[in-house]
């Protein structure tokens, strides 16, 4: 009984241990690669040949022409679109002209581009610590003044003074083109019409 307990072990260790012998044998290492090499280059070709019968209706238009031998017909076209994931320096620069809309704020101070002839009243905040006023600008949009605001490019124009029915804009220059400018006052509601309001 031992001998064939022996004797199968030994017949076991043969099978098992023949091949990891006879791989070591038979040939050097290129012909072993060419032939790893091979069996991929056939793999390689099976998905190409499968992708040129694929329906390219589905591919987007940037991908069909693309050589997917090559991948820097597809890097090429990436770069062309922004990574959301890259910052880039070139939106981060000031446009000319944003720049001199800006020199031309900062030297004016003023947070309306409109002129004050050409602001509506719509309405004043009072009893509050800073009285506001709401005004439109010729575009129909609205905004808040307080006093010390100043309003207007061409003639720039300071919030003065805020009560409950009118707004004082006085101006920053004496004179524009060698005219005298004055002061302009903004009303919410006419004498008529407080008149009315009274009892």
């Amino acid at each position: 009984m031992r001998g064939r307990t022996l004797l199968w072990a030994l017949g076991a260790l043969l099978a098992l241990g023949s091949p990891v012998v006879l791989a070591g044998c038979g040939g050097d290492a290129e012909t072993g690669s060419r032939q790893r090499g091979a069996g991929t280059a056939a793999r390689k070709r099976k998905p190409a040949a499968a992708a040129a019968a694929v329906s390219m209706d589905k591919v987007p238009e940037k991908l069909k022409n693309v050589e997917w031998d090559t991948t820097a017909d597809l890097t090429a076209a990436l770069r062309e679109e922004r990574d959301p994931f890259q910052p880039y320096v070139d939106d981060l620069v000031k446009k000319p002209e944003a720049a001199e809309d800006a020199e031309l704020q900062r030297k004016t101070g003023s947070i309306i581009d409109s002129e004050v002839p050409e602001l509506q009243l719509i309405a004043i905040i009072t009893g509050t610590a800073v009285s506001k006023a709401m005004v439109t600008d010729s575009q129909n949009l609205g905004h808040l003044v307080r006093v010390g605001d100043v309003v207007g490019q061409k003639v720039p124009m300071r919030v003065v003074r805020i009560t409950r029915n009118e707004v004082l804009f006085r101006p920053l220059q004496a004179t524009v083109d060698d005219q005298p400018v004055e002061d302009v006052r903004k009303v919410l509601l006419t004498q008529e019409e407080l008149e009315e309001l009274r009892p």
